[in-house]
This record gives C-alpha cells, structure tokens and sequence, in this order.
C-alpha cells in the first residue's frame, strides 16, 4: 500500500506476476516563467494616460503602478520563442493615485511578479 503523502508523487502501472506493484515518478509539468518587462514608453505620464509595455511572459498578468493596479486595455501575445519565451505587449492607462513622484511598474501574473520599471507619475 502506498502512503497517503506519496500517492501524488508516484503512479503505479499493474503488478508484475509477482504480485508487487513498481512505483514510478509521475510526470513533472513546467513551470511558466515570469513576467519580464523589457521597456516601457512613455516612461512617465499622468492619470489615465495611456502606457505601452513591452516584454515577455505578460499572459493574463496585471500591471500594478506601484501598489496600485491597472486595468490592461490591449494585450498581445506571440508564440512561445526557444530562449526568450512567450514575447507580450500591453497597453494600459495609469491610475488615479493621490501621489506623484517615480514608482515601480511591475506586471503580476499569479503569484508571479516580474522585474520593477521606474515609472514617473505626474
């Protein structure tokens, strides 16, 4: 019999004629890089003005300015590139914040954030 905390981990094929089942690894499932951006323009701008980023691995991610999200308004996506990964631009609107000053723009993607652009809000 196997364990309770080893079931996930192993999948057994039908016993051998002797009767004793041969446990073997499961299947390891890839895990999704994270967001990166590469640049943003305009690297500055004021409430509700729009933003393109350009990087890789945005997916269904939410950019955040920093602790405040944004609602992405365009998202592109191309197929997935050997050593580069999964190549994305957005476009989204800077939000209304109570503050002004330089910021990190950062898209979040699950538990997944990516690298932090400096972001000027006017």
């Amino acid at each position: 019999m196997i364990s309770l905390l080893v079931a996930p981990f192993l999948m057994a094929f039908p016993a051998p004629s002797d009767g004793v089942a041969v446990p073997v690894p499961a299947p390891v499932e890839a895990v999704a890089a994270a967001p990166d951006i590469w640049f943003v323009f305009p690297a500055e701008g004021a409430t509700l003005d729009p933003v393109l980023l350009v990087g890789t691995d945005f997916g269904s991610g939410i950019p955040f300015f920093g602790i405040v999200p944004s609602a992405p308004l365009l998202r592109l996506q191309a197929p997935e590139l050997p050593f580069v990964g999964r190549l994305s631009l957005m476009v989204t609107a800077v939000p209304p914040v109570f503050f002004g000053g330089v910021v990190p723009l950062t898209v979040v993607r699950g538990l997944q954030s990516s690298n932090a652009v400096d972001f000027r809000i006017l």
